[in-house]
């Protein structure tokens, strides 16, 4: 299971992908939507830049890719994008958010 901190967001999962690139993605839960945020980091920058997001709402039962960056742009669902990256799996398996789950949290304020 992966852990959760208190404002929504998970830990970030980091791929190495040999020659110094690496991948990394993190969750965020932000009101009504879910995003996972995909940065890369690439050996000449030595920093993780923005790659790409993936979207789920309310009103958006799958998840929508957002692309930022060119390679990004192959993955039209995630199933394309875990088929290369499996180890974000955890990522895209959390609960959706549904009413109830909303109207829980905020009767919590």
């Amino acid at each position: 299971m992966t852990p959760f901190f208190r404002d929504g967001q998970t830990d970030a999962v980091v791929v190495d992908e040999g020659d110094c690139y690496r991948i990394r993605a993190r969750y965020h839960r932000l009101d009504s939507f879910e995003v996972i945020v995909v940065e890369w980091e690439h050996p000449n920058y030595g920093y993780f830049a923005d790659a790409m997001l993936w979207l789920r709402s309310l009103h958006w039962a799958e998840w929508k890719p957002l692309p930022v960056v060119a390679w990004s742009e192959r993955y039209q669902d995630f199933e394309s994008f875990l088929e290369e990256y499996p180890a974000f799996g955890s990522l895209f398996k959390r609960p959706g958010v549904g009413l109830m789950e909303l109207v829980e949290d905020y009767e919590s304020f």
